[in-house]
């Protein structure tokens, strides 16, 4: 694990901050003298309570259907780049055998994936 640290303003303030990293810990956040340099604004993530964005990546059109595994890897990096650090999603169920795309079979599929 090595040590990091990212300058930027936090969104509240525009206070310039360094906040430095342990691996994917923070260990210490602190001000910095502000430069007048441009520096990236830093904000906490945000949690996304019910989301149907599984389901949409592995099958971003009908028929098209995408490994599981990275449909995750995908749409981790698409919430990572919009600020969204927790992410809780929604899997559907189907009541008719024909639906293989909302099977119980696929729900625990995804489920084993994600675990």
């Amino acid at each position: 694990m090595g040590r990091s640290s990212l300058q930027g303003r936090w969104v509240e303030t525009g206070e310039p901050l360094s906040v430095r990293f342990e691996g994917e810990t923070i260990v210490s956040v602190e001000a910095v003298i502000d430069d007048g340099s441009t520096l990236p604004w830093i904000a906490p993530g945000l949690v996304d309570l019910h989301g149907d964005m599984l389901e949409r990546e592995i099958s971003p059109r009908p028929k098209a259907i995408l490994p599981i595994e990275m449909a995750l890897h995908e749409l981790d990096k698409r919430l990572v780049a919009t600020g969204i650090t927790t992410a809780y999603a929604a899997i559907s169920f189907a009541w008719h055998k024909d639906d293989t795309t909302r099977s119980e079979a696929r729900a625990r599929e995804i489920m084993s994936a994600v675990n």
